[in-house]
């Protein structure tokens, strides 16, 4: 079973912080892997003329991991999303 967990609260001036970027993979079967990680991030969106970015950084810690083979305790992660406008044809 995967779940994704995701928490999002907006901010002031286009910032805000989130918690979305960990996947928990849970295997009910005896002996499988379990890994439940949590993540915590902020950001901030720029808008201009007809165009946004969103920049934004989080960090993932490994809470629980069970029958894994080689799983990262820390995860650092970095993004860049550029919104273009409309445009019709």
């Amino acid at each position: 079973m995967k779940l994704k967990p995701m928490i999002s609260y907006s901010l002031r001036r286009g910032w805000y912080i989130k918690s979305s970027d960990s996947t928990w993979i849970i295997n009910w079967r005896h002996g499988t892997s379990t890994r439940i990680p949590i993540s915590l991030g902020f950001g901030k969106v720029w808008k201009f003329e007809g165009l946004e970015l969103n920049a934004w950084v989080s960090g993932e810690w490994t809470a629980y991991r069970q029958y894994t083979g080689i799983t990262p305790m820390y995860t650092v992660r970095f993004g860049l999303t550029v919104l273009f406008p409309h445009f019709e044809l």
